[in-house]
């Protein structure tokens, strides 16, 4: 479910410019409605400096009112940090990738395995996006093995190999 992203919807976007938490708990129910498996929560705006702040009171007010899993979409650490303290169960991260080498994965790991949280990986490295199937799996398997050192199970990692994009 992505309407409930600031970034993909102009209508979440809105609402929480407004703090319309009520407002954003409606998206969300009517994404599960309509068939949502997950909820993509998003919160990112340049309009506002306290992602953080505005992340962990949606995630509270989503997680505790919708039955969909939780996946927690941000570029910064702090924000997702802020969002799996507020959600019950496991959530998902979205996302790490090796663009900038192991600093913000090294960070984002971590953080994933303390809350239980599965993570999405993109194939992506210092070099850019993997275009050959080849090269997807030389990435995958260097992310695979970085979430292994911080004790992430296999099984909590997600890739997603940018086939869309392509």
């Amino acid at each position: 479910g992505e309407r409930v992203n600031s970034q993909g919807s102009r209508k979440a976007k809105e609402l929480l410019l407004a703090d319309d938490y009520d407002g954003i708990i409606q998206v969300a129910e009517d994404q599960v409605t309509g068939g949502a498996h997950v909820l993509d929560l998003c919160v990112a705006l340049t309009e506002r400096q306290d992602e953080d702040e505005q992340m962990s009171a949606v995630a509270e007010r989503v997680s505790l009112t919708q039955p969909a899993p939780i996946q927690v979409d941000s570029t910064e650490p702090e924000v997702i940090e802020a969002a799996l303290e507020h959600i019950p169960g496991r959530a998902i991260v979205n996302s790490i990738n090796l663009e900038a080498g192991n600093g913000k994965a090294d960070v984002v790991v971590p953080l994933a395995v303390a809350h239980g949280a599965a993570l999405i990986a993109l194939t992506i490295d210092e070099v850019g996006m993997a275009k050959t199937a080849d090269r997807k799996v030389e990435i995958a398997q260097r992310i695979t093995e970085l979430c292994e050192k911080h004790g992430l199970e296999r099984e909590a990692l997600i890739f997603d190999v940018l086939t869309f994009t392509l």
